[in-house]
């Protein structure tokens, strides 16, 4: 059987060649009912169409619905600007990335605004940082069609629904931080932990790495756990510790360590090391007082970049990530490297 060529299509619509290659290749204008009259009729005839045109001329635009959880505002801001670089990356395909952000501290309201979206919004496409993993996996199974793309963003979602993660290995990090802090101490000494909101699964999993990776330094001891539902709490929990432990040599917190870098400023303890998560204005000033030791950037614009990037391309051309679970890794930041954030921005605005 002879190969279909783009001037056979064009002698069985009596048209020109031009208009069919421009129509199949995505390369001029074609008016839309033409254009998708030639991608109908060449898949009919065999030849083989470049899928993003076939995309473009069957629909004109697609709405893709981010939901973001605000633990920080800059976390949150530099997840939006990686999604908003991707979506700029592929305006010209008609692909809208529409931001919704929720608070931890009423994680309902996240289950809620997807249950409405699926309701009464026109959506091709979630992506999802979760909260209550087993409630907004309820509501995908009740409210979102069977096909629909689903990307996990930062927190894992943990459903077979879940084309593919990414964002940072929780567990790995809580490893990271373990030795980061336990070498600051000479592998010796007292330590607090603060666990928060570790009915979050990456939270928790972020804390059992750092109790496994801990229990190898023998000279080390965990004087005290603080389990925390708000990041107020951890202020007065390190405060309450530190007047009666004075041996307290460091400090880690499965979540942000501003309210603990505060207590600590406030105390005559200034010889502790503190290993945090994330980066910000406040945590930069800590680090550069010497309060905060380092923290591990969890590389956030990059992460909303990529699954935002990955989700285009694959509505555009049905090609999910080879990998299910791309790890971005992290950046440990110390007072040298405290810009370290705009590397990543300047590598996808090229």
């Amino acid at each position: 059987m002879e190969k279909v060529t783009q001037a056979d299509v064009a002698k069985a619509l009596n048209i020109s060649r031009t208009t069919v290659a421009r129509a199949l290749n995505d390369t001029g204008y074609v008016e839309s009912e033409l254009k998708a009259t030639i991608i109908k009729t060449s898949e009919e005839m065999g030849y083989k169409v470049n899928t993003i045109a076939r995309t473009l001329a069957m629909r004109r635009e697609w709405h893709v619905y981010c939901f973001l959880v605000s633990y920080d505002n800059t976390f949150a801001e530099h997840l939006a600007e990686g999604i908003g670089a991707a979506e700029r990356e592929f305006a010209h395909y008609g692909i809208k990335l529409h931001i919704k952000r929720n608070s931890p501290t009423d994680p309902m309201k996240q289950v809620e605004a997807i249950s409405e979206t699926l309701q009464t919004k026109t959506v091709d496409a979630m992506i999802i940082a979760p909260m209550l993993v087993d409630e907004i996996n309820e509501v995908l199974e009740k409210w979102a069609k069977k096909d629909l793309p689903i990307a996990a963003l930062s927190l894992e979602l943990q459903d077979k629904k879940c084309l593919f993660y990414v964002g940072n290995d929780h567990y790995e990090g809580g490893r990271i931080a373990a030795d980061m802090l336990a070498k600051l101490m000479g592998k010796q000494g007292d330590i607090l932990v603060v666990n928060a909101f570790n009915e979050y699964p990456s939270l928790a999993s972020r804390y059992a790495g750092f109790i496994d990776k801990m229990n190898n330094f023998k000279d080390i001891k965990i004087i005290e756990t603080h389990y925390i539902h708000s990041l107020e709490e951890s202020y007065q929990a390190t405060k309450d510790t530190l007047k009666t432990h004075n041996s307290i040599k460091g400090i880690y917190s499965n979540t942000d360590v501003i309210h603990i870098a505060n207590a600590i400023k406030e105390t005559s303890h200034q010889d502790i090391s503190v290993v945090g998560n994330d980066l910000n204005e406040d945590i930069k000033t800590y680090i550069s007082k010497g309060i905060i030791e380092a923290t591990l950037h969890p590389r956030p614009y990059f992460q909303g970049y990529l699954v935002g990037k990955y989700m285009c391309i694959y509505l555009l051309k049905g090609q999910a990530p080879k990998q299910v679970n791309t790890y971005v890794g992290y950046d440990i930041v110390t007072e040298t490297n405290l810009d370290v954030e705009q590397y990543f921005t300047i590598m996808t605005e090229q």
